[in-house]
């Protein structure tokens, strides 16, 4: 056989063997990459089923959390409601009770500040439907606390008429400048007197500021 055919079919038998031995790599890494890729997928959606799990379980007690505050909540407004009625059927007995007692005037005034108009009328109507009635000893109890107030405010207006009325007189005794005012007041100013500087009511007493005669005369 020539050499050269012999070289050639040698070169041709190495190829194939390269060849072969190249396909039967490529398929085994193919099968270990599917392999591979199977698994990391696999322990994906294992992963995933877990925090899924974990998820719906948290899911689950929320649920169970916020049902025990609603019930909660239930409770809470069951009770207010029960609260405000009672509030609301105290003002009613209270408003029946016409009295001067600080005990029943005062709760009474509490309460009617608290609760609303509505609920004021529903609580009168409340106590009149289990027999409240007005007292007509407690009306004349009334009428003493009003003729009280009356007394009260008549006495307040004749002490502001008496302090409009009240006068000091102010005298400057040394003609040093120093004022002095009949209520002990010391006064001075930096220049002339009281008239001068526009001074109508003393600043201690609050009396209408009137100057001695001779003050007076000099002040003119």
């Amino acid at each position: 056989m020539d050499k050269s055919i012999e070289a050639a079919a040698r070169a041709m038998y190495r190829y194939h063997n390269l060849r072969e031995a190249s396909n039967d790599a490529w398929r085994l890494y193919e099968s270990e990459a599917r392999a591979a890729i199977a698994a990391y997928r696999d322990a994906e959606i294992a992963d995933l089923r877990a925090k899924l799990e974990a998820a719906e379980r948290d899911a689950e007690r929320l649920r169970e959390e916020i049902g025990d505050l609603q019930g909660h909540i239930a409770d809470f407004r069951g009770q207010i409601e029960s609260v405000e009625k009672s509030a609301m059927l105290a003002y009613g007995w209270l408003w029946h009770a016409m009295t001067s007692d600080k005990r029943v005037r005062i709760p009474r005034a509490v309460l009617r500040d608290a609760l609303s108009p509505e609920q004021r009328r529903a609580g009168i109507q409340a106590a009149k439907d289990v027999g409240a009635t007005v007292d007509a000893h407690d009306i004349l109890g009334v009428d003493v606390v009003i003729d009280a107030e009356i007394a009260a405010l008549r006495a307040k207006l004749e002490a502001a008429e008496r302090d409009a009325r009240r006068e000091c007189l102010w005298v400057d005794d040394d003609d040093c400048g120093i004022w002095e005012g009949s209520c002990g007041v010391a006064w001075t100013f930096i220049d002339a007197g009281p008239a001068e500087n526009g001074m109508k009511h003393c600043p201690q007493c609050g009396g209408h500021l009137t100057l001695d005669e001779a003050e007076r005369e000099g002040e003119q």
